[in-house]
């Protein structure tokens, strides 16, 4: 009884800290089994979703995404090891989705994993516009000096007859 006892509390201990874990990583995770049910989740998918974590559980995955993101999850929970993630958008968020196939446990099982790129995408964005600024401004550099020499010769000429006595 008291080895039974040590075991729960163990097991007890495990899933605790399993939890603890999964709730501190920042990516939107989702444990989802082969009937489409939610077997875990984390926090962070919670929140994105916008469901308390405990009423995730056992539930249709297709309930809690946007409507427009469940073909995309589809196809990726039906070849869940194949290519890049998969890129997601609602509203001015932009999320890249991958798919891990769990092969320890449930082979059935994948693990659906959210990453926001919102912010990577507005600075790529940011970058790609100040890119094209200075490309801009090369070549109105370029235009400017190519200008500027030929007259600069209009300009000593002009001085050179300026400073000449028999021109009027």
């Amino acid at each position: 009884a008291l080895e039974s006892a040590r075991l729960v509390d163990l097991h007890d201990d495990g899933r605790r800290s399993w939890q603890e874990v999964v709730d501190a990583i920042s990516l939107a995770l989702c444990i989802v089994d082969r009937s489409g049910s939610i077997r875990r989740a984390n926090r962070a998918f919670a929140q994105l979703v916008d469901v308390p974590p405990a009423s995730l559980i056992g539930r249709p995955w297709p309930a809690f995404v946007p409507p427009e993101w469940a073909p995309d999850v589809r196809r990726a929970l039906a070849d869940p090891a194949s290519g890049p993630p998969v890129e997601l958008r609602v509203g001015e968020r932009s999320y890249a989705l991958t798919t891990v196939p769990l092969v320890d446990g449930d082979p059935a099982a994948t693990v659906l994993l959210f990453d926001d790129q919102t912010e990577r995408r507005r600075l790529q964005d940011q970058l790609i516009q100040s890119e094209k600024m200075s490309a801009i401004g090369q070549l109105i550099a370029g235009i400017a000096h190519d200008l500027n020499n030929p007259l600069a010769s209009v300009v000593g000429f002009a001085d050179f007859l300026g400073e000449s006595r028999d021109v009027p």
